[in-house]
């Protein structure tokens, strides 16, 4: 396949990139006044505006600073799209293979050359698998190839390690769907690949240092993990235990290893129970001390210099998302940004191997925001793409981080969305839980779906459960076990706090989710039909028995115990009592059911079952499925399909502006 230009398509994707044309030789960037306070419901937003996907996402400089890479929706698809700097030619990168693939992230291999990362499905026995694939784009030739092979195991875009030219890297692979993974390294001219270290029983992971060299594995055991570790490339592995073993969550999360020393850094459940990011001798197996940690949030993002010996910035989400910057040129120049763009939020997320140039997400608010490309030997910044020009920031709803007690006195974190221009009394509310459920959170950000249901006239809370993530492993631990239970406890009483505080009427709540959201959605209208108007789900869970069963035909041993002992707790209670398949005979209230029919993370049978059950019960309900999305939907006309009947369909069975 070949490399191939759509520039006019994409450049009316990028209006602002003929403003690089010139070299950035442009005045600094002005500030837009604060929006004014809206005295009045703002006008309606049509489904339309909501659904229209950013103009670019995943935007990334390559290293010498001269071509964006990102994707772009054209005509309704994603696209891999590179353009370069000076003068604003664009091209897209041609799908591989697999028409119907979605991608899963892009990245810079040197300055020309693109990794792809693309999800598709995989058969084994009888099972639809998610899977990735890697491939690799030569920009110079225009070549496409795919580093691996069709046949390994789910797991085809775990890179250990890129060559900073852009010469070779890294790759783990397992050559079928039962075998565990050796390393590969790939020269990416020719695509020759090296075996370099052959697979071992029982190791899952490996893990290299900043120069290439790989120094650890990680393995599983009947009673815990170890981890095979060697100083340098000329030693033999030796298999140490470093801690204890806690389901798929051990004391040390993660390793960042300094070349050519025993000494790296590590992420750990310190003595304040959040992950933090401490110094880590491997020699002696010692934790060191605190390089940076938060008494609150788990830290989820690390940086580390070009040379691994050093970290430049840690990430977590607090109330909102905040990056900490340890390097001192970094921390500088992203003061001098937020000093040419006061009063906005501006994340630096990409650079220029020299640092010359920088890409930044800057928002004001709740908006979708802009990227800027910021010249730090000039001072100047150039607005590259609004993410969503159709959308007034002062018509968007403020989303505000709350917390409240549950019934067993647990602080529930969580962030309210109360609509504009209404008086915050007696509001119509939709709950929305978050999916995963484990390790996953909500955090603050623009959610179309939430400020749509928002300019409807709806409150809406997003409860961050017991057992989401960025709370520390004894908050996630909590909700093990409780699915149905003191998970959906914390959802109810979310809502009743809002209804002690005079903000929601209690009889106007209506709930909605997706993946394990949806689940949730549906089993709180069968479970209290008294609390809810209706419920909705999108690629929800229905039956826990048989997602349980799906699931466990494609883990590993241990880890089918650890998710086993997740949903079905110590006691190992019958999972039928929580599903809304099974409990469907207690549906009083209307619900919306909506699946993707290539759905293989939530199996469309947990669809098609449901439906069957409601239809034989003779239950009120809609329903709508969607051939061409998996678990979620995606494609924008399909999106606004879906926001518009998720918008009817409350208007409907809980309006927004009538009490009944």
């Amino acid at each position: 396949m070949q490399v191939y230009a759509r520039t006019a398509a994409v450049l009316a994707l990028l209006p602002a990139v003929a403003m690089l044309t010139a070299g950035f030789a442009r005045a600094a960037a002005t500030t837009e006044p604060a929006p004014s306070i809206q005295p009045a419901p703002p006008p309606r937003i049509q489904a339309s505006v909501f659904a229209r996907p950013p103009i670019i996402t995943s935007p990334d400089l390559s290293p010498d600073g001269k071509r964006l890479l990102a994707r772009a929706s054209i005509d309704g698809r994603e696209e891999v799209v590179v353009q370069e700097l000076a003068g604003g030619k664009v091209r897209a990168l041609p799908r591989p293979e697999a028409a119907n693939s979605e991608v899963n992230w892009t990245r810079w291999a040197g300055n020309d050359r693109v990794l792809v990362s693309i999800n598709w499905t995989v058969k084994w026995r009888t099972f639809n698998l998610l899977a990735t694939r890697l491939f690799e784009y030569d920009l110079a030739s225009g070549a496409v190839r795919l580093l691996g092979k069709k046949s390994t195991d789910q797991d085809g875009d775990s890179i250990l390690y890129i060559d900073p030219k852009g010469e070779w890297l890294l790759l783990q692979l397992a050559m079928d769907l039962i075998s565990y993974p050796g390393v590969y390294r790939f020269d990416l001219a020719d695509g020759k690949m090296t075996e370099v270290l052959k697979p071992r029983d029982n190791v899952v992971r490996w893990v290299a240092d900043s120069a290439g060299v790989v120094r650890m594995g990680i393995g599983r055991a009947e009673r815990g993990t170890y981890v095979l570790y060697r100083a340098g490339e000329d030693d033999a592995f030796a298999r140490i235990q470093l801690t204890r073993y806690d389901a798929d969550r051990s004391d040390i999360d993660g390793f960042y290893l300094q070349p050519g020393s025993e000494t790296g850094f590590a992420l750990s459940n310190g003595p304040k129970g959040r992950l933090g990011l401490y110094r880590y001798n491997f020699a002696t197996r010692e934790l060191g001390e605190p390089v940076f940690e938060n008494p609150s949030f788990d830290i989820d993002d690390v940086d580390l210099s070009e040379d691994g010996q050093s970290v430049m910035s840690v990430g977590y989400m607090g109330d909102s998302y905040e990056r900490v910057w340890l390097d001192p040129a970094m921390k500088a120049h992203q003061a001098a940004i937020d000093a040419k763009l006061p009063g906005d939020g501006n994340s630096i997320v990409s650079w220029s191997r020299d640092r010359s140039r920088l890409l930044v997400h800057s928002y004001r608010g709740i908006e979708p925001g802009s990227y800027y490309v910021y010249q730090a030997a000039s001072g100047t910044l150039i607005r590259i793409a609004q993410l969503n020009s159709g959308l007034d920031p002062a018509a968007l709803a403020a989303m505000k981080y709350v917390e409240y007690p549950a019934r067993d006195r647990t602080t529930i974190p969580a962030y309210l969305t109360l609509p504009v221009g209404r008086e915050p009394s007696r509001l119509p509310l939709v709950l929305l839980p978050h999916g995963g459920p484990f390790g996953i959170r909500d955090g603050w950000g623009y959610e179309p779906e939430v400020q749509y249901l928002a300019n409807l006239g709806y409150a809406v809370l997003q409860p961050n459960y017991r057992g989401s993530g960025g709370y520390g492993l004894a908050y996630e631990q909590l909700g093990w076990g409780e699915w149905g239970r003191k998970m959906q406890d914390d959802l109810d009483d979310g809502m009743d706090w809002l209804v002690r505080e005079g903000t929601v009427d209690p009889k106007r709540v209506s709930i909605y989710g997706a993946s394990y959201g949806g689940y949730a959605a549906l089993w709180g209208a069968t479970r209290n039909p008294e609390r809810y108007r209706c419920g909705v789900s999108l690629a929800g869970v229905t039956d826990l028995r048989r997602i349980l069963k799906y699931d466990h035909n494609f883990m590993m041993p241990r880890s089918r115990t650890a998710w086993r002992g997740q949903l079905e707790g110590e006691e190992r209670f019958d999972l039928g009592q929580v599903s809304p398949l099974q409990q469907v005979e207690k549906l009083k209230v209307p619900v919306l059911v909506v699946h993707g029919a290539r759905d293989v993370r939530v199996p469309l049978d947990q669809y098609e079952l449901y439906i069957e059950a409601l239809k034989g019960a003779g239950k009120t309900y809609e329903s709508h499925l969607y051939p061409n999305e998996g678990h979620g939907v995606h494609d924008p006309r399909n999106r606004q399909d879906w926001l518009e009947k998720l918008g009817a369909f409350f208007e409907k069975c809980n309006p927004p502006t009538t009490v009944n």
